[in-house]
């Protein structure tokens, strides 16, 4: 209680000199909105997005904050993404952690998906919030995974560690996916038709150099969903990525509307083809014994 006390003192004197500083001192309000933009324009750059803000306000009331209305993203090929709303400021979540870092809040629509990001000498964290985030409208599919489709998104997550020893990184991943819908399109030389999935999931943990993915999946079987695909399994990471050990027990099944699209399945995994008619398979992965399928190992 006493800790409790002392750091929402500590927050509470920061504010006041805060204040103290723009309203009584006078510092140039224009500087510290400059400042901030060329901050969050040099975390976009390494992705090749520039921001095109229109309209911006800067408020010491809501804590040194900076509001972006109706800004633009443009994406690396050249397409933009319009939003509502980008906030920058000071995160006192991380100052609590005695981290100096930043919160970025995008908004677009309903949805939102709020940043922290701090820094402490080497140590590190990460953290996101997202609720009812239009993947699609935001340009995550094209860009993250070239992919034609919506998705809605839902969740929390961090990440911490430290930049000298990325095998210690911790942290858990909690998303929901909705709304999902994937459009016709090529992918890798494959034609993909046009799917539609009610919801997924995504639930991951990291830490001790090893990635396990408690639950992640696409749609469920027996349902109406056009794909239910379901990975489990783990990954353990290696400082150079292409010798990681991958240990994943798959499940894929098809409704009935799309399977004729993928009849190459039933030849190329015809040993997989389960009793209810998922296929199932044990994918592995390492520098030794290179990559290896099996049969399906995992619960369902």
């Amino acid at each position: 209680m006493k800790k409790g006390l002392l750091r929402s003192f500590m927050v509470a004197i920061l504010f006041v000199t805060l204040l103290f500083l723009f309203s009584v001192l006078k510092i140039p309000e224009q500087k510290v909105s400059s400042y901030l933009s060329g901050v969050l324009q040099s975390a976009l750059d390494p992705l090749g997005i520039y921001l095109i803000p229109k309209e911006t306000h800067f408020s010491v009331l809501k804590g040194l904050q900076l509001e972006y209305i109706d800004p633009e993203l443009e994406l690396p090929d050249l397409t933009r993404v319009r939003l509502d709303r980008i906030k920058i400021s000071p995160s006192f979540k991380l100052l609590l952690k005695a981290m100096v870092g930043g919160k970025i809040q995008l908004e677009q629509g309903s949805g939102y998906l709020v940043i922290h990001a701090g820094q402490r000498g080497s140590q590190f964290r990460f953290e996101f919030d997202a609720q009812d985030l239009n993947l699609d409208r935001l340009g995550v599919l094209a860009f993250a995974a070239d992919l034609k489709g919506s998705m809605i998104a839902s969740g929390h997550g961090q990440l911490s560690g430290t930049l000298e020893d990325p095998m210690g990184l911790i942290g858990p991943v909690d998303v929901q996916l909705k709304g999902i819908e994937l459009g016709e399109q090529n992918i890798h030389g494959f034609q993909i038709p046009e799917m539609k999935i009610a919801d997924g999931v995504v639930r991951a943990e990291l830490g001790g150099g090893k990635i396990n993915l408690l639950e992640t999946r696409l749609g469920k079987p027996k349902t109406k969903d056009d794909l239910a695909l379901a990975v489990t399994g783990s990954v353990q990471l290696d400082r150079v990525i292409n010798r990681s050990k991958v240990d994943l027990q798959v499940l894929l099944g098809l409704s009935d509307r799309v399977k004729p699209k993928f009849a190459m399945l039933d030849t190329f995994l015809a040993n997989n083809k389960m009793a209810d008619g998922q296929f199932g398979l044990t994918i592995k992965m390492d520098p030794v014994s290179g990559f290896a399928t099996g049969p399906y190992g995992g619960k369902k």
